[in-house]
């Protein structure tokens, strides 16, 4: 498949740093996010932690498949 816009690959191997934002969203919020992002025949939605502002936080991330 051909990409070509920005997209996250889920390789643990190959980590890299990533620059974005983070939004506080509802459940409503999150299925309209799921149809913009093809979740699931396009990506792949997982829970991830990460640090912001020195403190850690789960948040929801669209890994290419």
């Amino acid at each position: 498949m051909k990409f070509t816009f920005p997209y996250l690959i889920n390789d643990k191997n190959q980590g890299k740093h990533v620059k974005g934002e983070v939004f506080k969203i509802d459940e409503i919020t999150l299925k309209i996010l799921d149809i913009l992002e093809g979740y699931p025949d396009l990506y792949i939605r997982e829970n991830i932690q990460l640090l912001l502002k020195g403190k850690e936080i789960e948040a929801v991330v669209y890994f290419v498949k």
